[in-house]
C-alpha cells in the first residue's frame, strides 16, 4: 500500500509523464540540449560589455547573477529577474541564458541569478537557504535598480523557479532589510510559471530523496501555507501560468494557491497555456510571438 501511494505520487511530480509531444525518457535530454545550445548562442552573439556578472553570498556560498544588457538597452530599462528550475537540485542559471534574449529585444535588461543546488548546503535546511540566499541576489538587484533608475522589476520563475519568485514577493524588504519604500514599489509583478505552492505534498516523493527537508522545513517555504502579512503593503500582482500538459498536481496546486489569495485580496490571476507542456512552455519563450512572452509583455 506505501509503495502504491509513493508510485502515485511520484507520477502526480513528474511532468515529463504527462505529455504526448515527447516520451519521457526523450523529454529532459532534448530540454537540456535545447536550452544550451540557444542558450551559448545568444551569449556568443553579445559583446563583451553586454554581458556581466553580479557576485553575491550568503553563508559563505558564493554566487553570481548573469546581467544581460545588450548596448541598445537604457540605464533607466525594466528589469526582469529570471530564476529557474529543476526541482531545486539540477540545472544552471548557464542553462537559460536564451530567456534573455526576447526581452532583450523588447527593451528590457535580464538578471539570471544562480543558486545554490539543494545537495551542496553543508547546512541542514538547504530549501531555507536556497529562499534566503535568492533574498540576497535580490539585495544586489535593488542596488542596481536604484543606481540605474530603472522603471521597474519583474520577478519570473519556472517550476522550482516559480515557488522562489512566490516567496519573494512576499517578503518585506523595508522591514527585513532597510531597501527604500521607492525601490521596493519597483517591484511591480511577478509571474510563475508552472511552479508548486506546497511542498510539504514533496515530502514523501523522490524529489526529496537527495533534498532531505523535513515537514516542518517544507512548510516554511511553501507560498500555500503562508498567511497574509498583517502589515498594509500592497503587494505586486502574481501571475499564475500553467501549460496544458502539466500534471494534476500542478493545477491542484495552483488554483488553490489563487483561490488563497483572492480570499485574502490580492492580485492574482491564472492562466492555461493551450498545446504546451512542462518543459515546451519556456522553449516557447524565445520566440517574441510566443503566446507566454506576448502574456508576459503586455504586463510589464
Amino acid at each position: 500500500m506505501i509503495e502504491h501511494k509513493q508510485a502515485m505520487l511520484d507520477y502526480q511530480l513528474n511532468p515529463t509523464l504527462w505529455t504526448p509531444r515527447i516520451t519521457p525518457n526523450e523529454c529532459i535530454p532534448a530540454h537540456i540540449t535545447f536550452c544550451e545550445s540557444h542558450s551559448k548562442a545568444y551569449k556568443e552573439s553579445l559583446k563583451d560589455n553586454e554581458l556581466y556578472s553580479i557576485p553575491y553570498s550568503y553563508r559563505g556560498m558564493k554566487e553570481n547573477i548573469d546581467v544581460f544588457r545588450p548596448n541598445h538597452i537604457p540605464n533607466n530599462a525594466t528589469i526582469i529577474v529570471y530564476i529557474h528550475g529543476g526541482w531545486w537540485q539540477w540545472f544552471s542559471k548557464d542553462m537559460f541564458s536564451y530567456i534573455a534574449k526576447p526581452f532583450n529585444h523588447a527593451g528590457a535588461a535580464v538578471y539570471i541569478p544562480a543558486y545554490t543546488l539543494a545537495q551542496n548546503w553543508t547546512n541542514d535546511d538547504p530549501m531555507g537557504s536556497i529562499a534566503k540566499q535568492l533574498e540576497y541576489a535580490m539585495l544586489e538587484i535593488f542596488k542596481e535598480a536604484e543606481k540605474k533608475g530603472a522603471k521597474k522589476i519583474v520577478l519570473v520563475g519556472h517550476s522550482a523557479g516559480g515557488q522562489l519568485v512566490s516567496l519573494l514577493r512576499n517578503i518585506d524588504w523595508q522591514s527585513q532589510y532597510g531597501v527604500s519604500k521607492a525601490v521596493v514599489n519597483l517591484l511591480s509583478s511577478a509571474f510563475s510559471l508552472a511552479g508548486l505552492f506546497d511542498l510539504t505534498e514533496l515530502v514523501n516523493s523522490y524529489i526529496n530523496d537527495e533534498i532531505g527537508m523535513t515537514q516542518e522545513q517544507a512548510q516554511s517555504v511553501s507560498p500555500l501555507l503562508h498567511s497574509k502579512a498583517s502589515d498594509d503593503r500592497d503587494l505586486p500582482p502574481l501571475y499564475l501560468v500553467l501549460p496544458e500538459y502539466d500534471t494534476a498536481e500542478f493545477f491542484r496546486q495552483t488554483k488553490e494557491y489563487q483561490q488563497r489569495l483572492i480570499k485574502q485580496n490580492e492580485q492574482c490571476r491564472m492562466k492555461v497555456l493551450d498545446g504546451k507542456d512542462h518543459v515546451s512552455m519556456i522553449e516557447s519563450l524565445i520566440d517574441t510571438n510566443d503566446e507566454l512572452f506576448q502574456y508576459i509583455l503586455k504586463r510589464l
